[in-house]
């Protein structure tokens, strides 16, 4: 049985991006969420790869970046469903 997920009237990235987390693929799905998890990963890698133009010449790379904003909003890609793929 598929769940409806309430979002918060002023969600953010972050908050959308922890439903993986709460949730299984298939409610999240079911309440059309897959697509806005993905835009948002995508947003957050396309930021991530601007900031990394502006510090590699810091030797900071790409993926320090990444586990960096990952970790401030508290979301794992290391579990990734099938939204990120």
């Amino acid at each position: 049985m598929n769940k409806t997920i309430k979002l918060p009237i002023n969600y953010t990235l972050a908050t959308i991006l922890r439903i993986n987390d709460q949730y299984t693929p298939e409610e999240i799905a079911f309440n059309k969420l897959d697509v806005l998890i993905k835009n948002n990963i995508d947003t957050i890698r396309k930021d991530v790869d601007k900031l990394f133009v502006i510090l590699k010449k810091y030797s900071i790379g790409r993926n320090e970046i990444e586990e960096f904003v990952f970790e401030k909003i508290n979301y794992q890609p290391k579990n990734q469903t099938n939204h990120e793929k």
